[in-house]
């Protein structure tokens, strides 16, 4: 099965990413940063199954997380939200705007989210949107591959994942091309 831009089952994106050492790898930057500015809310967009917003629940005094597929929202509050500051919200970088909480101290797109937008113009978009809601000293953090022409123009596969789960075998493939 091929499958784009990660639209595919929450639990089997879950099990792609080793989200234990991911956090700890990632945890003392996002705790200096919180620190260091004084960060009370933060809005993440393209949440996925809300893994960072579980993270900066510990730091933040309100944490809004966003994507666009239900099914995901829905995985991360069955399974991922453990905290009562954490509010999940159906949503994409399209409907930024209506999101009713305001600015935000710190504004997260991890996970390469920003860069699968369809286009350049929905890119530009999307981060005029990310400055509208951010506060006037507010931070944005977005997280992309470092991609070149030369990268591109080239197959790129990532080595596979196995993954072995209710008796039967799953393999993971990323390929840019």
């Amino acid at each position: 099965m091929k499958v784009k831009n990660f639209k595919i089952s929450p639990e089997f994106y879950d099990l792609q990413v080793d989200w234990d050492k991911r956090l700890k790898k990632e945890k003392d930057f996002f705790s200096r940063i919180f620190e260091e500015n004084d960060i009370e809310n933060v809005l993440d967009v393209g949440c996925g199954t809300g893994h960072h917003a579980q993270l900066f629940s510990g730091y933040a005094k309100k944490v809004i997380a966003i994507d666009p597929l239900k099914e995901t929202i829905d995985y991360a509050e069955k399974n991922v939200i453990k905290s009562p500051n954490v509010t999940l919200i159906k949503e994409g970088f399209a409907g930024l705007d209506k999101i009713p909480y305001g600015q935000f101290d710190l504004i997260t797109s991890l996970g390469n989210t920003l860069p699968i937008l369809g286009n350049r113009r929905e890119v530009k978009q999307a981060l005029k949107k990310i400055r509208k809601k951010l506060s006037g000293n507010g931070l944005a953090i977005v997280q992309f591959l470092n991609f070149n022409s030369g990268v591109l123009e080239k197959n790129r596969f990532y080595n596979p994942k196995i993954f072995k789960k209710d008796g039967k075998t799953y393999i993971f493939i990323k390929h840019f091309e």
